[in-house]
């Protein structure tokens, strides 16, 4: 049975017509009443509600974009009947990361929507506010919105609450900060927001809206008691809101929301932290000063997601202190009660901790940067750590074949280590710009090349570092180990705070900044050395040469 404007759509699948009207007169689909016909674009399939959405209101075109092949697997297989989409001509169902496939297509679409694709429960806990969105963020919406046909309008639904703005102020300063950049200079007259008890939806139109669109808006919220959150030519009633919509610049917009509860400034590829809204000033004795559970929100979520991570920061750091630090402070002492220790151990251990955390700070920081460029965080995991690990290896086993502990290599490899750390961080840059609408076997291939002459510089590290150290007193080398391991798993968590609340370039220059700072190091390895030979109280069953004699 042909059930209004859904051919082959079955009793089955909407038991009445009433169901026919709730898709009509949902507020995620309030886009579809401007914009009726064209092509649309779905981002995050789910059951296919939005795909039956679109053509319900008639789009000729449909795309259905899911990173989960499982979701679109089940639409085309156990639930083909149920959700009547994978037999439609109007449909194609795509596997990739949205932003990836809509920044290589050539499509225009009249739509696309982007429905509630998080879920609430695990928002509302915190389990986003630690991982990075490159859906929410200015650069993403920016290709969306150049990917729209010049009268087209993308649509975002957020959760929403009245007294607590939350994600909603959030995605207004994001559509402001995106319109921006594309050289709109009113983004007030291209931004309404429709909005139920729970639920509200954000409209961007590539051009201004018109009177008797701004009228039809007006007139869906009267007939459906939408709330009408946002809508050009009219103040929000939220001031906050209407700051945002307010502003012109993006030094304006920062400015309007600087002293704010939560952090409303729109999330960037630096930053693709959407879900976490928090500002570190505002957190007093576990809570966020100045603001009630009510108002806070899913912020809870948020506090409790970064208190963890301070917490397991706080940690580490004791653990570090007690497993590590402690005892080479006050273990093998001699009988006059003295540490015994090499001359050179004090910047041994500073070496070794020092190449421990620079490895870390670079490995996020790469795996962080890349997952936007690879268009899924797995990719990134897989292809960045495979990379990184197997090239440092083949640096680690080259080590051996290459003059590093001679003058003046044992100093310049590591400011050269610095300088590229640099360089790749501004190639970087470059290709998410350039390369983004390559194939996926593009970017493996130019991730592998980029990433391989890091690993292997950052390969020969240790293995150098070892040699310095061998001669003045084999049984430190544990030590030497353990305060590499440790670093680097202390600076882990350290680094994704940093990212989060910061910015994710910073990790790359303290990296750098690790590598600087090595030859001093170095250096007073090399002297405490020369000491010992002296004095001739080298610690150690084997002698030998200075391993920076040439």
């Amino acid at each position: 049975m042909v059930i209004d404007g859904l051919a082959g759509t079955t009793m089955g699948q909407f038991a009445t017509n009433a169901d026919i009207d709730h898709l009509r007169y949902d507020v995620t689909n309030a886009a579809y009443h401007l914009r009726p016909q064209g092509g649309a674009a779905i981002i995050g399939v789910g059951g296919a509600r939005d795909i039956q959405s679109a053509l319900l209101f008639g789009h000729e075109k449909v795309y259905g974009i899911d990173v989960n092949p499982i979701f679109i697997d089940l639409l085309q297989n156990e639930f083909r009947d149920f959700a009547g989409v994978a037999d439609r001509e109007e449909v194609t169902l795509v596997v990739d990361e949205a932003r990836s496939f809509l920044s290589h297509t050539d499509q225009q679409f009249a739509v696309i929507q982007m429905s509630v694709i998080d879920t609430f429960a695990a928002t509302g806990a915190g389990a986003f506010s630690l991982s990075e969105n490159a859906l929410y963020t200015v650069e993403a919406w920016q290709i969306f919105l150049e990917r729209l046909t010049e009268d087209g309008i993308f649509t975002v639904s957020r959760w929403y609450n009245p007294t607590n703005i939350g994600e909603t102020g959030r995605s207004a300063s994001l559509a402001v900060a995106a319109l921006l950049r594309l050289g709109v200079t009113q983004p007030a007259d291209h931004i309404a927001m429709l909005a139920t008890d729970k639920l509200s939806t954000l409209l961007i139109s590539k051009q201004p809206f018109t009177a008797q669109e701004i009228a039809a808006l007006q007139q869906l919220s009267t007939e459906m008691q939408f709330e009408a959150v946002i809508v050009p030519g009219v103040t929000p009633r939220h001031d906050v809101l209407a700051r945002i919509v307010a502003a012109t610049s993006q030094e304006g917009l920062l400015q309007t929301i600087r002293t704010e509860t939560l952090n409303y400034a729109p999330s960037t590829d630096e930053q693709p932290y959407f879900f976490n809204m928090l500002r570190l000033d505002r957190i007093q004795g576990g809570m966020v000063f100045g603001a009630s559970d009510e108002e806070l929100g899913t912020g809870g979520g948020n506090l409790k997601a970064t208190l963890t991570l301070v917490g397991m920061i706080v940690t580490l750091f004791v653990l570090t202190l007690a497993t590590i630090v402690f005892p080479l402070l006050f273990g093998q002492q001699n009988a006059s009660g003295q540490t015994q220790r090499s001359k050179g151990f004090v910047y041994g251990a500073v070496y070794f901790s020092l190449i421990g955390a620079s490895f870390m700070f670079v490995e996020i920081a790469l795996m962080q940067r890349l997952s936007v460029f690879l268009s899924h965080p797995v990719y990134a995991l897989g292809i960045v750590l495979f990379t990184i690990i197997a090239s440092t290896g083949i640096g680690s086993y080259l080590s051996d074949r290459l003059p590093l502990t001679r003058l003046p290599w044992i100093f310049l490899y590591p400011v050269l280590m610095a300088v590229m750390i640099v360089v790749i961080q501004n190639v970087l840059s470059s290709l998410l710009v350039t390369m983004i609408t390559a194939s996926i076997l593009t970017k493996t291939l130019t991730t592998i090349l980029v990433i391989l002459p890091l690993g292997l510089l950052m390969g020969l590290f240790f293995p150098t570092g070892m040699k310095l150290v061998k001669s003045a007193n084999a049984a430190e080398a544990p030590w030497y180990w353990a305060l590499n391991g440790i670093w680097g798993v202390l600076c882990s968590a350290i680094a994704i705070f940093i990212s989060i609340y910061v910015n994710v370039s910073l990790n790359f220059m303290i990296g750098a900044v690790c590598y600087v700072l090595l030859p001093f190091c170095i250096l007073g390895m090399y002297r405490a050395q020369r000491t010992a030979e002296t004095r001739g109280t080298r610690v150690g069953v084997v002698q030998e040469a200075s391993p920076l004699s040439s």
